[in-house]
């Protein structure tokens, strides 16, 4: 049985995130019910959403207090910008996020994986900088979230990271702090056939991001946020 808890993390920005306020619009004014019922649902089953299409429906109306119409467009908006996945079970995108431990993340020792021959290197620092705001996501939940999100899609990563691949993650993650920018980035490669590897010329027909692309440097990942590939 899972454990139960009395609480479960939402964003202090819930009211003012734009894609909580479309789906608003979209969805109606009880939507916003529908997905924190979800997220409670969530919460005891470790990111988990059980139960059947029909009857999860039903349940998540009855305790919402919304209409069975209201819910399925909040699962189809949550289904369309990936905070829901459906693989076959139903669960929350980003939860290995939201829930984060207080395992302490190292810069492992490792061989550096080569990348693409197209993206720029960038010299390796000493240390990881200080200045800025502390970064809401960690490495490895960072990891964990792009594993989740993309499963079957894109290349997955091994943990641990090397330890040039964790220092340029963690620039990025210093260079944007605020978790609602790597939200929309992998929204938009989420939505961008060029990314997914399923729009390709003949010059580089297999080729689609990856990781090593978007932390490859300060500019990639900026370009995808700003919907340059969707």
């Amino acid at each position: 049985m899972p454990r139960i808890k009395r609480w479960f993390p939402v964003s202090h920005d819930i009211n003012r995130d734009p894609d909580i306020r479309v789906m608003l619009r979209q969805c109606g004014e009880r939507s916003l019910r529908v997905w924190l019922e979800i997220l409670s649902i969530a919460d005891r089953n470790d990111g988990l959403v059980p139960g059947a299409s029909e009857g999860l429906v039903t349940a998540l109306s009855g305790a919402s207090e919304a209409s069975p119409r209201t819910v399925r467009a909040m699962l189809d908006y949550g289904l369309t910008h990936l905070w829901l996945v459906s693989d076959p079970c139903l669960r929350v995108a980003k939860y290995a996020i939201y829930h984060k431990t207080r395992e302490t993340n190292q810069i492992p020792r490792g061989t550096t994986t080569a990348s693409l021959p197209s993206e720029p290197s960038e010299p390796s620092e000493p240390s990881f900088p200080k200045k800025g705001m502390e970064p809401e996501v960690s490495v490895k939940e960072f990891v964990e979230s792009w594993n989740e999100v993309f499963a079957d899609r894109l290349p997955c990563v091994e943990l641990p990271l090397s330890k040039s691949r964790t220092l340029k993650l963690k620039l990025r993650l210093q260079e944007h702090p605020k978790l609602i920018f790597w939200e929309q980035v992998f929204a938009n490669i989420g939505q961008s056939p060029l990314l997914l590897g399923q729009n390709n010329g003949a010059k580089h027909p297999n080729w689609k991001c990856t990781l090593d692309f978007l932390i490859a440097n300060d500019t990639n990942c900026l370009k995808i946020a700003e919907g340059n590939y969707v």
